[in-house]
Order: C-alpha cells, then sequence, then structure tokens
C-alpha cells in the first residue's frame, strides 16, 4: 500500500518463473491432501500473515529480494521499463510511514503418521 500495478506485475512475474521452474506457489492448500495420501492424519493447518512497515524486517527481507527481480527480464516475463518503475516506486513507498506491504499467506499444516 498504496497499490501499484507494477507490483502486481512483478508479483506475477515470480509465480510465473516459479511455475517454469517446477515450482508452485499455491502449494500450501495441496499440503494437506498429499499428507492423507501418504498415510498422514491432519491435525491442523493455519496461514501465518506477514505484513511489514517501511524499515520493518519484513520490509528489508522484501527489499533485499528485490535484487533477484531482474530475473523475470531474459523470459518476458516483465520489461525493463517494468522493473524501472518498480524500483522507483518501492524507493518512494519506502518513504512513506503509512506505506505497508501484506503477502500471500503461508500454510502450515501439522500432521501425524
Amino acid at each position: 500500500h498504496p497499490p501499484s500495478k507494477t507490483f502486481n506485475l512483478i508479483y506475477k512475474g515470480v509465480i510465473k518463473l516459479l511455475a517454469a521452474n517446477g515450482g508452485n506457489a499455491s502449494v500450501g492448500g495441496q499440503i494437506p491432501e498429499l499428507m492423507k495420501a501418504a498415510g498422514f492424519q491432519k491435525v491442523e493447518t493455519f496461514p501465518v500473515y506477514n505484513t511489514g512497515k517501511p524499515g520493518s524486517p519484513f520490509w528489508e527481507w522484501l527489499q533485499m529480494t528485490n535484487e533477484n527481480h531482474s530475473n523475470l527480464l531474459e523470459p518476458g516475463y516483465i520489461s525493463q521499463q517494468d522493473l524501472d518503475t518498480y524500483y522507483k516506486e518501492w524507493e518512494e513507498r519506502s518513504t512513506l510511514p503509512d506505506a505497508f506491504i501484506s503477502a500471500p499467506p503461508l500454510m502450515i499444516t501439522i500432521g501425524t503418521k
């Protein structure tokens, strides 16, 4: 926050890059069924949400990952202009005291066998 169309482009590019390399950003929702198929009993599934304001550990961690977004250029998931705009917007938002970022939930599943 504030909303950014460019941030959404970067996020979608990261999801595409993960999928192109065998990853799945939504695998957390599939884990309970995979565990059951492997003979586990599902005990509990719960989400973990990460949010942060400029200067927070979560914000700083995401800022470090920004250096990796150039790997979205070669496969064509984003343009250089998109990346430049994203970096500019990130820098601007880093100075706003009311800015924040919220990531999709991580799903934690605990099971027994």
